[in-house]
């Protein structure tokens, strides 16, 4: 094995954990609760030292949080745009 493979494989793989559960209570709870799956499937390869599987896993968790957070500014976003003008439209009925 290379020098540079080693480092590579030696290299942390992030679980994303803080940001799944982010996404699970604030952003999009499907999205999230997938995120906090996929979260643990990298931390358990990491134990059982599989970087492979676990970098993968950090993939698919990073992208469902992306998704997950960007729906939810989306909606919330919104929610925001229709709650305020709603309540324009009803202040300029009085």
């Amino acid at each position: 094995m290379t020098k540079t493979s080693e480092n590579h494989k030696d290299e942390a793989v992030a679980t994303f954990l803080c940001w799944s559960i982010f996404t699970t209570a604030f952003c999009c709870f499907p999205f999230g609760i997938a995120a906090v799956v996929y979260s643990r499937k990298a931390k358990g390869a990491l134990d059982q030292g599989n970087t492979e599987e676990a970098r993968w896993a950090s993939g698919v968790t990073k992208r469902l949080n992306i998704v997950g957070s960007a729906f939810g500014i989306i909606i919330i976003t919104a929610i925001i745009i229709y709650v305020a003008v709603h309540h324009l439209r009803e202040k300029a009925q009085i």
